[in-house]
């Protein structure tokens, strides 16, 4: 279950990507669809650590 903790961060890491590399007219279609993802994988990260406890 180690891996599922790396989640939100590698989502994290993949948000500053997108924000960083992307052009003018994608930045917040590109930040906003990130950003979606890496509340669905921290939320799916404490669901899994609720069910473990």
């Amino acid at each position: 279950m180690e891996i599922i903790m790396l989640f939100p961060f590698v989502a994290f890491a993949i948000f500053i990507g997108m924000f960083l590399g992307s052009g003018p007219g994608k930045r917040n279609w590109l930040a906003g669809c990130a950003l979606i993802v890496m509340v669905v994988l921290t939320l799916l990260f404490s669901f899994v650590m609720m069910l473990e406890g």
